[in-house]
């Protein structure tokens, strides 16, 4: 219910913020609305000035800077009379929305009684204890390549891999490293990071290239971007790269998107 509300309230946001655009732009409007008529197949425009007018004034085809100008004052009025009716159902909406998440119920409970029933929704906390908890087995092909400590406490192949394993740390993100999934037809490979998108609670995965100056390496990421793509794992959707060669480094500002999945 929560993430319900927060994406309602932004679309409110986004409704007002647009009256405003509209707003600026009917006040630069001129006088009148636009008539069109067509005449042995031709379009013809009229300037309507006032209400008793049938069409108003012809308008010159040369005169096509007011023509754009009457249309577009009448889209931009029927698009603020919606844009006012879809911000008077929203704060109707939200007026009558429970702020309280239904999963509070249970986390206002007594140690005790949380002992004694079984929640029908988990808090997000309760949530990402749960998925962290789960067991996996990771990829132990090379173990004596995990040399670089995180600061959770594990082992992973490369600084880099160290410096995106830290910053999900520090931003709070939960992840699971080298954590298996199951392709069809390719049987078991080990993506990077599992990560927990928790408003949403979605997997999302990311891989880090970290050798791309050479051709052949280049082929096989290719070639995994794919795989991952057929088991619905595409990129921009649900996958993340990282890349860097022996001449251009991980940027860290490419990081700065991870943000997003907190």
């Amino acid at each position: 219910m929560k993430n319900i509300r927060k994406k309602l309230e932004n679309e409110l946001d986004n409704i007002k913020e647009l009256k405003l655009v509209v707003s600026k732009s009917l006040k630069k409007a001129p006088e009148g609305s636009l008539v069109t008529s067509k005449s042995n197949g031709v379009t013809q425009f009229f300037h309507k000035t006032e209400k008793t007018q049938k069409k108003g004034h012809y308008i010159k085809k040369k005169d096509n800077q007011l023509i754009r100008a009457l249309a577009q004052k009448d889209y931009d009025l029927a698009f603020y009379r919606e844009l006012e009716r879809q911000e008077t159902g929203l704060e109707k909406v939200l007026r009558y929305l429970p702020e309280k998440n239904i999963s509070e119920v249970f986390k206002n409970l007594t140690k005790v009684r949380k002992e004694l029933v079984h929640p029908y929704i988990l808090t997000d906390e309760e949530y990402v204890q749960e998925w962290l908890n789960i067991p996996y087995e990771g990829n132990h092909f090379h173990e004596e390549n995990k040399k670089f400590k995180t600061e959770r406490g594990e082992f992973v192949r490369s600084k880099s891999e160290k410096i995106i394993a830290d910053k999900l740390y520090m931003l709070g993100i939960p992840y699971r490293y080298e954590c298996p999934i199951r392709i069809k037809g390719k049987g078991v490979i080990y993506p990077d990071f599992t990560i927990l998108k928790v408003s949403s609670r979605s997997e999302v995965y990311l891989e880090h290239f970290g050798m791309m100056d050479q051709p052949e390496y280049c082929e096989k990421a290719l070639l995994r971007i794919q795989e991952l793509a057929l088991h619905g794992i595409v990129l921009g959707r649900n996958l993340l790269v990282t890349f860097e060669s022996s001449v251009v480094p991980l940027d860290m500002r490419t990081l700065d998107v991870l943000k997003d999945l907190r």
